[in-house]
C-alpha cells in the first residue's frame, strides 16, 4: 500500500476486485454481488460489545474498508476508509411490542432491504450490520457483505474472529490478536506481479484444455437469450438420501477421488444429454488460498476455473469420472490464472445475452458447524438473492 496525497491510503486491487467493479459501472448500483447473512440471536447480549467487535474486524481487515475510485483518466484505484466509529457502525431497529405476525411481516421485510440494498462502491464500507430487536432476549443480526471484499472462506474466519472480538469487549479489552501477515492487497500485488511472468503458458495449456469446446452451451430454451435479461433467480432444495451420499464416498474412495469430481461427472453427463453436446464446461469456484499467509484473510480471493467435461461415443460411467478427474487436476494447475484474464487470453466474443467460456457452474462447498457468538444461541437463516449473478 501507499500514500496519496498524505493523507489517503492507496491499496493495489486485484483482478477479482477489477471485475466486480467494472460490472458494476456496465450494470449500474444493484444488489446482485450483495452477501447477506441473517443470524437470529438469543440470549442476553451486550450490544456495545458487539458493535466495537464487528468495527474492530472491519478496522483489521483492509477490503472491508476499501472503497473504488476514478482518478483523472477514468482509471479505477483502491483506496483506504479510516476505521469506522463502533458507535454508529452497527444501525438498530425495535420491533418489540408488536403483535407476533405484524413483528414476522415487519422482521422480513427489514430483511428483503437489506439484502437488496446496493452498495456505492465509490463510498461505502463493504459491510453492512444492522441489528433488530424482537424481545429482550431475542435479536436478528443482519450482516451483508459485497462480494469485492469477502468470500465463502471469508465469510466463515469473519464469523470465528466476530466470537472471539465479542468475547473479549465482554472483558472491556480489544482482542490480543497478532497482526495479519499480509493484507489483502499485498496479495493482490503478488497477484499481478506473478501473473505478468506466468500468464503466456497459462493460457497456452487452457487453450489445449478448451479447444473442443462449444461457443455456448445449447440447453433448449422458451425463448431467445436477451442481452437485457433479468437475471432473475430461484431456489430449489433437495436433499440426497443418506445411503446414496455413503455410495457417493466410498465409490469416490475406489476412484481415488472426490465427491465433487463424481457430481461433477454427472452433471457434466447430465447437460451434455439435454444439450445434445459431445463436450460441455462447467465454471466452479475455487478458493484461490493456496499459500498459508492467506489463510487468514478476509477479502475477494476466490476464483472461477472453467472445466470442460467430453463424453466420447459409448463412455461408460467409471471412464467419465477418469476423464473428468483429469480434468479437474489439469484445470486446478493454473488456478490463480483470474478468470477474466483466461477470457480475455481465449479471444472469446463478449455478450450481454450470455457468460462467456460457459454458462452452468457447480459449487461444492462442504457443510461446516457455524461460529457461536459467547453467551448467545444463534441460528443462521436462510438469506437468499432475487438476481443471479
Amino acid at each position: 500500500m501507499m500514500m496519496n496525497n498524505g493523507t489517503s491510503v492507496r491499496v493495489a486491487l486485484s483482478f477479482g476486485q477489477l471485475r466486480l467493479w467494472s460490472l458494476d459501472q456496465l450494470q449500474g448500483p444493484s444488489a446482485t454481488y450483495n452477501i447477506p447473512q441473517v443470524l437470529r440471536l438469543h440470549g442476553e447480549l451486550n450490544t456495545a460489545a458487539l458493535a466495537q467487535a464487528l468495527a474492530f474486524i472491519v478496522n483489521r481487515h483492509e477490503p472491508l474498508r476499501t472503497v473504488i475510485t476514478t482518478n483523472t483518466q477514468g482509471s479505477p484505484r483502491g483506496l483506504l476508509l479510516p476505521p469506522p466509529n463502533a458507535a454508529h457502525f452497527l444501525s438498530h431497529s425495535n420491533l418489540e411490542g408488536l403483535d407476533p405476525s405484524l413483528q414476522e411481516a415487519k422482521l422480513r421485510q427489514c430483511i428483503e432491504e437489506e439484502v437488496n440494498k446496493p452498495f456505492d462502491l465509490a463510498k461505502d464500507y463493504s459491510l453492512r450490520a444492522r441489528l433488530i430487536q424482537l424481545d429482550a432476549l431475542e435479536y436478528v443480526l443482519l450482516l451483508t457483505f459485497h462480494h469485492q471484499a469477502s468470500d465463502g472462506e471469508s465469510t466463515a474466519i469473519f464469523a470465528r474472529e466476530l466470537n472471539q472480538a465479542y468475547s473479549s469487549f465482554l472483558q472491556g479489552q480489544a482482542p490480543d490478536w497478532k497482526p495479519l501477515p499480509i493484507q489483502y492487497s499485498d496479495w493482490a500485488a503478488w497477484q499481478q506481479q506473478t501473473l505478468a511472468t506466468t500468464i503466456d503458458e497459462q493460457i497456452t495449456r487452457a487453450k489445449v484444455r478448451l479447444a473442443n469446446a462449444p461457443d455456448c452451451l445449447t440447453l433448449p430454451l422458451d425463448r431467445p437469450r436477451d442481452p437485457h435479461r433479468a437475471r432473475r433467480a430461484a431456489y430449489l432444495p433437495i436433499t440426497l438420501p443418506s445411503e446414496l451420499t455413503q455410495a457417493l464416498n466410498a465409490l469416490a474412495q475406489r476412484q481415488e477421488t472426490t465427491v465433487f469430481t463424481l457430481l461433477l461427472a454427472a452433471y457434466g453427463a447430465t447437460l451434455s444429454r439435454l444439450a445434445n453436446q459431445t463436450t460441455v464446461v462447467i465454471g466452479s469456484p475455487v478458493a484461490g488460498r493456496n499459500h498459508i499467509e492467506t489463510e487468514g484473510l478476509i477479502g475477494f480471493l476466490v476464483n472461477t476455473l472453467a472445466i470442460p467435461i467430453t463424453l466420447e461415443a459409448n463412455c461408460i460411467g467409471l471412464d467419465l469420472i477418469a476423464q473428468t478427474k483429469k480434468s479437474v487436476e489439469q484445470a486446478l494447475i493454473d488456478q490463480d490464472l483470474p478468470f477474466e484474464r483466461l477470457v480475455d487470453g481465449l479471444g472469446v466474443a463478449r455478450s450481454l445475452a450470455q457468460t462467456p467460456v460457459f454458462q452452468a457452474m457447480l459449487a461444492y462447498q462442504g457443510q461446516e458447524e457455524s461460529e457461536g457468538i459467547e453467551g448467545l444461541q444463534c441460528r443462521n437463516e436462510p438469506a437468499t438473492l432475487p438476481t443471479a449473478k
